[in-house]
């Protein structure tokens, strides 16, 4: 406020007062513009004291923070230390549950190769069962083509012989009204001759009508002979698909039971796939936490004091597990040297690993193409 009044004699000195009005004007506006200076100091101050509050609720805020932050990591370094120890005591367990899992894989890779060669000896079996069928519906259609050929043969006999029966008909009906009229003629005539010509006449016509009737009759049996032969032999084509029919009914019942074996054994396949999966996941994750608990092991001296526990529990869960194929002993034995051996020999035990997730692998690779297999047919 001094300088502005300073400010505003040395103003006020400085000009002379020409005009009243153009003086007052400048001096409220100089007044003004220092009221503002000084609102604006005012707040730079308030400013200025937050923020050294600020300033010291922030160190506070992280000196508590630090101290923390140390009693934190104390805490993290114990549980770290703890569970280290917890890794130590159970990695012995760890590796008795490997090698009991092995062995579960070991019998349960054995059991699936023997369901494989049964399946095998099924889908053999399906497929001679599958070709049979297929020669008996080869012959059934050749049975029923050649039937409808035999029945299309016997409509034209019998149409054949009804147009032959109509004609003959026809003809003993022409002849028949010929040979009336030709008799009444006659017997006019013999009647107008004498009687006893008459009659002999008559008794010739009736003995040659006899003949004629007679002739018919042996035609008409002939052709309900053969009429009936061909009914019964219709009767046991009838027969014979009515068998065919029956067996093949019999065959697709049989097929749909081998159908419905073999879908259990894709599923009772498949379930022991998964089973399978599952127990090579678990294996994975069990070496994985080996790895990881050797990885995090520091100390060269206790990693050796574990790895001798390991191969002693190793030992005797060798002597407990049936008795394996030479080239997986071998592999074992390698495995068991590795935990014996310093910590730059872990190498061998990833190796081992993957040489036995290989070998399970080539060994269910029949499997997996039989289920492709069943699957597909």
């Amino acid at each position: 406020t001094s300088s502005c009044k300073f400010h505003s004699q040395k103003l006020r000195l400085t000009l002379e007062p020409k005009n009243g009005v153009v003086h007052l004007c400048t001096h409220l506006r100089f007044q003004k513009k220092c009221e503002e200076l000084e609102k604006q100091n005012k707040l730079l101050i308030s400013q200025f004291s937050s923020l050294r509050n600020e300033k010291k609720d922030i160190t506070d805020y992280l000196k508590h923070s630090l101290l923390e932050k140390e009693e934190e990591l104390d805490r993290l370094s114990e549980r770290l230390q703890n569970q280290r120890e917890a890794a130590d005591q159970n990695r012995s367990t760890q590796q008795l549950k490997h090698d009991q899992l092995m062995a579960a894989l070991q019998e349960q890779i054995r059991e699936l190769q023997e369901q494989n060669r049964k399946l095998v000896g099924n889908l053999t079996d399906l497929d001679e069962f599958e070709r049979q069928k297929e020669d008996l519906m080869t012959n059934l259609d050749h049975l029923e083509k050649k039937l409808e050929r035999q029945e299309e043969e016997h409509k034209n006999q019998i149409h054949d012989l009804e147009m032959k029966l109509l004609l003959e008909k026809k003809r003993l009906e022409e002849e028949m009204e010929t040979c009336t009229l030709a008799m009444e003629a006659k017997v006019q005539h013999l009647v107008d001759q004498n009687l006893p010509e008459r009659a002999r006449s008559v008794l010739q016509e009736n003995a040659e009508m006899k003949a004629c009737f007679s002739k018919l009759s042996e035609q008409f049996q002939v052709l309900m002979e053969e009429n009936s032969t061909l009914r019964e032999r219709k009767h046991r084509l009838c027969i014979d698909v009515e068998i065919q029919e029956e067996m093949i009914r019999e065959m697709s019942r049989m097929s749909c039971l081998q159908r419905k074996q073999v879908q259990q054994l894709q599923e009772e396949l498949k379930n022991k796939h998964q089973n399978l999966e599952q127990l090579q996941k678990e294996h994975s994750q069990v070496l994985a936490e080996m790895e990881a608990l050797r990885a995090e092991n520091p100390d060269p001296g206790s990693t050796s004091k574990i790895q001798q526990e390991h191969h002693r529990a190793g030992g005797t869960s060798s002597v407990s597990r049936p008795t394996p194929k030479p080239k997986s002993t071998s592999c074992r034995t390698r495995a068991g040297s590795s935990h014996t051996s310093v910590p730059r020999y872990r190498k061998p035990v990833s190796q081992e690993s993957s040489m036995k997730q290989s070998r399970s692998a080539t060994g269910f690779l029949t499997s997996q193409q039989l289920f492709n297999k069943l699957s597909w047919s």
